[in-house]
């Protein structure tokens, strides 16, 4: 089992077109050192920039497609377009694609609505697409709008649902390639840390200081060309419209993925133990390059390692939802805030509809009637048009009641200050329940059925 996750891992690898060579430079300023190089996921960032600022959408879409830099084939488009043993995304490492396939198969808008239905999963469509390639889909809907094209929002949905997911992909890589047991490579700069994949898809090209984050506000992001199209970017900007007494949020979710990375980083190589003990951790691309010698090591299961490993990358995950929940609550009170009557109204919905997309999927697994009426609420167009105080009211009711589903407590996400604005609503309170959803549990389920 252990050479077949390995060969996996590789045919991924290979699948983006990643190019081994020697370790990137430091990441964030100096906050996270790879130990492989990740050089071309780094410049996906940039291409992201450079979308938000072109207003041409046949511009915008070519930089989608552009092929990242010392990369076969890695781009934008190819982590969610792919297929097979191609695809970056794979439900048979990563469980949080299994769900959000799920969901959206379930959901009105996939072929999977009606009670009691059942298709292999290579029947199942969303939005008419294939359920695999849903990531693509919404983000060709942005390049495919006839009118109305925004550069903004269409970058903000590619970093929202393709780099995120690439980033939870890169995290359960870790998993799969810790619980296969054998030190991954045994000639030196031939594969790639999926740890630093994450870190890369995360930090990007963000230069570590605070004036990268940006204008903060959905509404008008600030969008230049130092570090602001990155997702560590993104989450410092949702993360201020969340706090108290203009402070912002106290939980920090990017300093937490920081520990959490690099608590990832040094864990990993524990993963391959030889006869003498763990590969040292200390030497640069230890776990990542294997000895030096012709004769591979005798190695040992790790099963408590793998499991410590599984955790830790589900934490980072917990951290990485964070800003999803906080952008969905800002912009649907956005749209309460300022009504029909603002000029960028529109905007404001379609930025509710996209955070509805991405944020609530999980919820279908945990509470499949609260998902319907979120969904029905926050991305069915003519609803979310009409939503009001009450609307809100019974979103925000229905949210926090079920945001252990997504992995997070309430105060994670702190209070919205576009709440305050409001008519002084009573707005409801967030409470954590006392019982809590399993996703690593409900993974299993998914590797079991027929479907996923």
């Amino acid at each position: 089992l252990s050479t077949l996750w390995l060969r996996l891992f590789i045919i991924a690898i290979a699948s983006v077109g990643l190019v081994a060579g020697e370790p990137s430079a430091s990441l964030l300023g100096d906050k996270y050192s790879p130990t492989t190089d990740v050089s071309s996921i780094v410049s996906l960032s940039q291409l992201l920039e450079a979308i938000a600022l072109q207003p041409s959408h046949e511009t915008g879409e070519a930089l989608y497609k552009k092929i990242a830099p010392n990369s076969d084939d890695l781009s934008l488009e190819s982590l969610a377009n792919g297929a097979g043993d191609a695809a970056f995304f794979q439900s048979r490492t990563n469980p949080l694609y299994s769900i959000f396939m799920y969901a959206l198969w379930r959901s009105p808008h996939g072929s999977g609505k009606d009670p009691g239905a059942e298709q292999p999963v290579s029947d199942m469509t969303f939005l008419g697409e294939s359920v695999r390639t849903y990531g693509h889909t919404i983000v060709s809907d942005e390049f495919g709008k006839t009118s109305g094209y925004d550069p903004v929002l269409t970058a903000e949905t590619i970093r929202a649902v393709n780099v995120w997911m690439a980033t939870v992909q890169s995290l359960y890589d870790a998993v799969a390639l810790c619980d296969g047991g054998d030190d991954p490579e045994f000639e030196e700069g031939t594969i790639v840390s999926p740890v630093d994949m994450a870190a890369a898809f995360w930090f990007g090209n963000h230069p570590g200081d605070d004036d990268a984050a940006g204008g903060g506000a959905l509404e008008d992001p600030s969008m230049g060309s130092n570090g602001n199209g990155t997702m560590y970017a993104w989450a410092e900007r949702a993360r201020s419209n969340f706090g108290f007494d203009d402070a912002p949020a106290p939980f920090d979710a990017n300093a937490e993925i920081m520990k959490g990375l690099k608590a990832l980083q040094s864990k990993l190589p524990e993963c391959w133990y030889e006869d003498d003990g763990p590969l040292d951790p200390a030497q640069p691309g230890a776990g990542m390059s294997g000895p030096t010698t012709e004769e591979e090591p005798d190695t040992v299961d790790t099963p408590e390692v793998s499991a410590e490993v599984r955790r830790m990358a589900d934490d980072v995950v917990r951290y990485m939802t964070v800003p999803l929940v906080q952008n969905l609550i800002h912009s649907a009170a956005n749209v309460v805030s300022e009504g029909n009557e603002a000029a960028h109204a529109d905007d404001d919905i379609d930025y509710v509809i996209l955070y509805g997309l991405v944020t609530i999927p999980p919820i279908a697994v945990c509470d499949a009637t609260v998902f319907n009426d979120l969904y029905d609420v926050l991305v069915a167009d003519e609803k979310v048009k009409g939503l009001d105080d009450d609307r809100l009211f019974s979103v925000l009711n229905s949210l926090y009641s079920r945001l252990l589903c997504l992995g997070v407590p309430c105060d994670w996400i702190g209070q919205s200050s576009r709440l305050d604005e409001i008519d002084d609503e009573a707005w409801p309170l967030c409470n954590d329940p006392a019982t809590n959803f399993d996703p690593v549990k409900y993974s299993g389920i998914v590797a079991d059925t027929d479907a996923f």
